[in-house]
């Protein structure tokens, strides 16, 4: 439970297509419906893929609307360019001399919760389009459910943060996610530097430093991907330099709750009062 955002509440609904074009969509809806009445929930998120048009067409007759679109890249490991790598290290070293970088592997260390929270400000720096959501502020609490759910999950995260010289703050961090039940793939996660700090190269600092324990540590992984917002062109950049290459495109809906509850009162989903 958390203090921002409680106007709405995501969701995901899939049928397979075998089993589609029987109402079993609306019938889960009202379930999501239900469940955002009680909890006083007003507003419904969720994401499609544009490999699954039809997911598309179904909110679009829900009165839903696109709210952000994200770029899914894919890196092809084998694809690397070692030296293009270190040299985004040597120059991010000069031009940000005195910067220190680190690793937290797995759950967040008890003691380093203050400095977590504050390294996850940097979140609300990603754009978020014309969604209907407020700035997240992390807690030692949520960051604590949040580990216990990866490790329910059996997935494993690395995250590396550099901090600046004089107060020791946390610059920038970036963190991958890998489960040893798909170990051909990671998942990138955050990705962020502090706005005082960009422009230093700190950005393509942690990209390269993580790529390569990749190749050195997880010689079964093949891929990695990521989402980025077409708007964030300077993390796009980066992506791009690296060998990043567009694998689908993802696009974040918007409801109001009760416009999905007349579509399906409508259609007899018995989502009305």
């Amino acid at each position: 439970d958390v203090a921002e955002n409680r106007h709405a509440a995501g969701f995901d609904v899939g049928v397979l297509p075998e089993y589609r074009r029987r109402g079993i969509a609306s019938r889960l809806l009202a379930r999501v419906v239900a469940f955002a009445r009680e909890a006083d929930r007003r507003l419904l998120f969720t994401s499609t893929l544009d490999r699954v048009p039809a997911s598309e067409a179904f909110l679009r007759r829900l009165g839903a609307r696109a709210g952000l679109t994200l770029r899914v890249s894919q890196l092809d490991l084998a694809e690397v360019d070692p030296a293009l790598m270190r040299a985004w290290q040597e120059r991010a070293r000069q031009r940000a001399a005195g910067f220190r970088t680190g690793w937290w592997d797995g759950p967040y260390p008890e003691e380093a919760l203050p400095d977590v929270v504050a390294m996850k400000e940097a979140v609300n720096l990603m754009p978020r389009g014309d969604l209907e959501m407020e700035d997240q502020h992390a807690t030692p609490e949520t960051i604590r459910q949040e580990d216990a759910a990866m490790l329910a999950r059996h997935t494993e995260r690395w995250c590396l943060w550099v901090r600046e010289p004089e107060a020791g703050r946390i610059a920038g961090y970036t963190e991958v996610f890998w489960s040893p039940d798909r170990p051909h793939v990671v998942w990138q996660g955050d990705t962020a530097v502090f706005t005082e700090f960009q422009n230093r190269g700190l950005g393509r600092l942690l990209k390269a430093m993580m790529v390569e324990r990749l190749l050195r540590e997880r010689p079964r992984a093949g891929w990695v991907r990521t989402w980025n917002s077409h708007d964030n062109a300077p993390m796009l950049k980066i992506n791009v330099e690296m060998g990043f290459r567009p694998y689908v495109n993802s696009t974040e809906w918007q409801v109001e709750r009760e416009r999905v509850a007349a579509y399906l009162a409508a259609r007899g989903g018995g989502a009305g009062e």
